[in-house]
């Protein structure tokens, strides 16, 4: 079976470790990530920083050894999106991952290291890694890890359709508005399963989205 892991990655072993050392409070996320078999892993970059000015961030960039070429494609103020070309400085871990025929999901970066969710096709490709990471002195720390259900609705999320049904049918009736149009009872009348069943089911659903979209992710401060 498919397994999903979040790991964490110091920054000093994959990328930007100069553009962080200059501009500590900045944020990465990936906005489109491809195939790791691919030239470009990370092609577009979303950035955010509480201090720092775009003239200061992309002089640090300019003299980072990771980014090869990067290009302006939007400026919010403190929010930028950038299409960034990797050098082959982060290519072991690209490569780590390539040979275990893994798909890298998400990526978020801050100051105190990289946070990445990669599915890997079964927990054997999992070791494979273990086993590169320890020849190489890689530091690679799971911090999350769960398998990859053949039921869910959509490859991004770890719901189930049960799951799915189960709160978008809440959504539609008005069970998440305030004040609630919908009782539980009747929700789960309406779903024909028990109010039970409704509650565990919503509990593993928020889970599951809250794994998917918060863990990992770096807190954003405003200025």
């Amino acid at each position: 079976m498919a397994t999903v892991i979040q790991a964490r990655i110091p920054v000093d072993q994959f990328a930007l470790t100069e553009t962080f050392q200059s501009c500590p409070d900045v944020i990465f996320e990936c906005e489109r990530i491809v195939e790791s078999s691919q030239t470009s892993v990370m092609p577009l970059i979303r950035i955010w920083a509480s201090d720092t000015p775009r003239q200061t961030l992309e002089a640090a960039l300019s003299d980072d050894p990771s980014v090869a070429e990067y290009t302006l494609i939007a400026d919010y103020e403190d929010e930028w999106l950038y299409r960034m070309e990797w050098t082959r400085h982060i290519q072991l871990i690209l490569t780590m991952l390539t040979n275990a025929e893994a798909i890298i999901r998400n990526v978020y970066g801050t100051s105190s290291g990289w946070s990445l969710q990669i599915l890997f096709p079964t927990r054997d490709e999992l070791t494979v890694t273990y086993e590169f990471c320890g020849e190489h002195d890689l530091s690679f720390d799971v911090v999350l890890i769960r398998d990859f259900d053949n039921d869910q609705f959509d490859s991004r999320y770890t719901l189930t359709h049960e799951q799915y049904e189960a709160l978008m049918r809440g959504f539609e009736h008005g069970y998440f508005a305030v004040p609630r149009d919908i009782t539980a009872e009747e929700l789960a009348d309406d779903l024909k399963i028990s109010h039970q069943a409704l509650s565990e089911r919503f509990r593993r659903a928020h889970a599951a989205l809250i794994e998917d979209t918060l863990v990992g992710r770096p807190i954003r401060r405003p200025r």
